[in-house]
């Protein structure tokens, strides 16, 4: 069974790259206590990460929203994601590098069970 979890990803500018894409790798993370993962998005040439967060549809079947875009401005390559504990307050940590400009976000994520 396929199923589309988020379309209508843009492509910035490929600047002579091989194989230019939106979104590129994918990742699966759960926070203690989530029932279901989150999904990362490392959007190389949108220049942007993804963050899709769990939801339940109308019939009750699982879907996926697109919960936020972090803007990156530059190449974002591989996330890292790690979960935190409950005496660190829960959720997610996101690790989101901006190659071009030398840096990488971190992000708190609070996460709904």
């Amino acid at each position: 069974v396929r199923r589309t979890l988020a379309e209508g990803f843009r492509v910035r500018g490929w600047g002579g790259i091989i194989s230019p894409g939106a979104p590129g790798f994918v990742y699966s993370v759960r926070a203690p206590g989530m029932t279901r993962p989150y999904v990362l998005l490392a959007g190389d040439c949108a220049a942007a990460a993804y963050v899709l967060a769990p939801e339940e549809r109308d019939d009750g079947s699982p879907s996926y929203r697109v919960a936020f875009e972090i803007e990156c401005g530059a190449t974002v390559g591989s996330l890292c994601a790690q979960a935190r504990g409950e005496e660190e307050g829960g959720g997610l940590r996101l690790f989101v590098p901006s190659y071009e400009f030398d840096t990488v976000h971190v992000y708190r994520l609070a996460c709904n069970a």
